[in-house]
């Protein structure tokens, strides 16, 4: 909830479509309020997390699992707009330095603004196979082997390794679930 002259800093950085700005109004009409307030609610989400370093998991229907603290990646910020909320995160709105700082020049103090870190992504493993091993993980704890069968085909890998040190090889030997082995290493390059 914001005051106009925080929502009016905020239309200059985001244009309306990407951003609600909801007139927030009283029921008991008896209250006067000294100015107008509003929701600003950013629609844009970006896909920025580095979900490696977050450890960002995914569940075997490929929704969020968890993530364990929200690390941004410094490359794909590179052309992310002003205001946005972060893809799987969605509870995050993000803004971008010039924001910040065009609130602090006209003595907007009263916004909780949080830095929240940032690092490149550092091995070679990309996004979609980071999720697709992740869910396979999971897929493979939660006895989902149909789920895991099509993962492998899709091209996720049984020797990722969790962030505890268990890997899904080592879930799915202990299950006996030999054919997923099978297909991957069938199937692998």
């Amino acid at each position: 909830m914001a005051n106009k002259k925080v929502k009016d800093i905020f239309m200059n950085f985001c244009d309306l479509p990407s951003t609600e700005y909801i007139p927030i109004g009283l029921r008991d009409e008896t209250i006067k309020l000294p100015m107008s307030y509003f929701l600003i609610n950013p629609l844009l989400e970006i896909d920025v997390l580095n979900y490696q370093a977050s450890l960002f998991t995914f569940f075997f229907d490929e929704s969020q699992s968890g993530t364990k603290e929200v690390i941004l990646d410094s490359n794909k910020l590179k052309n992310a707009p002003n205001v946005f909320r972060i893809k799987h995160e969605y509870f995050y709105i993000v803004i971008s330095q010039v924001v910040v700082d065009e609130l602090k020049k006209h003595n907007i103090s009263n916004l909780e603004i949080k830095k929240i870190p940032q690092l490149p992504k550092e091995n070679t493993i990309d996004d979609e196979q980071y999720k697709l091993n992740t869910a396979l993980f999971s897929a493979s704890e939660h006895n989902e082997f149909e789920l895991a069968i099509s993962m492998v085909k899709r091209g996720a890998n049984i020797n990722y390794t969790s962030p505890k040190g268990t890997s899904t090889l080592q879930i799915l030997q202990e299950k006996g679930q030999t054919q997923i082995i099978d297909l991957f290493n069938k199937l692998k390059p």
